[in-house]
């Protein structure tokens, strides 16, 4: 999918490591379970998936979950 008009705009990027934002940005962990559950977050993959591959795993866009991050960290 091409990046269009939809794409949010912010410090966090689809395809930036669940790992490293939450390590960024503390506060998302909770955002983050509450999308993909605790486990997704113990998995080793959490290190190495993007935010857009773990989205299209749990069949879902990455665009909600990137504007609901970008909210929460003010941007």
């Amino acid at each position: 999918m091409a990046a269009g008009h939809d794409e949010p705009q912010g410090k966090i990027k689809k395809e930036m490591f669940i790992r490293d934002v939450v390590k960024e940005y503390p506060e998302t962990l909770e955002l983050f379970r509450k999308h993909f559950g605790e486990m997704s977050l113990r998995i080793p993959g959490s290190r190495v998936e993007s935010i857009e591959f773990t989205c299209a795993m749990h069949d879902m866009s990455h665009i909600p979950l990137l504007k609901e991050l970008n909210e929460l960290v003010g941007d």
